[in-house]
């Protein structure tokens, strides 16, 4: 992203956003709702609207810089990007009718419905954060063993 003033602070502000998402995801993980509703309600709630922050405006920063793109990865990395946000917030949508009328009417199938839709805004989530993979397409990450060298001259 360009050195201007508002990019930064809303690079800053995206990644402290994506941070939020990670631990409500992990709260998520580690607090189940028979064990404790109103925290997993919470996380849940945290999870959702840092996740969709985050998606936006991931795609809001790179669709003013898309001139900037050197490869045809990074077209490839943006353009999935694009079209799993909007799946994500259709099926995020979606999902919120459900949970309404489920807690409205109490219709059958209406939780199921829920929680259904609920695994393709997990999926639409995964897919957006692993198309990272076509942002560091060109880069190879090599783990290696650290063996110090020590003198041992007494």
């Amino acid at each position: 992203l360009p050195k201007v003033p508002a990019y930064q602070v809303l690079r800053k502000f995206n990644t402290f956003v994506n941070l939020v998402e990670v631990a409500a995801l992990l709260g998520l993980s580690f607090v189940s709702s028979k064990e404790n509703y109103e925290v997993h309600k919470g996380c849940f709630i945290l999870f959702m609207v840092c996740s969709e922050v985050y998606m936006v405006l991931t795609c809001l920063l790179l669709k003013d810089n898309t001139r900037q793109f050197v490869g045809l990865m990074e077209h490839r990395a943006y353009s999935i990007k694009k079209q799993l946000t909007v799946a994500n917030l259709f099926c995020f949508m979606v999902a919120l009718y459900f949970y309404y009328r489920h807690n409205a009417y109490c219709e059958p199938g209406m939780y199921t419905a829920f929680a259904f839709m609920e695994y393709f805004i997990v999926l639409t989530n995964m897919g957006f954060h692993m198309a990272a993979y076509y942002d560091f397409y060109h880069y190879q990450l090599t783990v290696t063993e650290f063996k110090p060298s020590f003198s041992n001259s007494t």
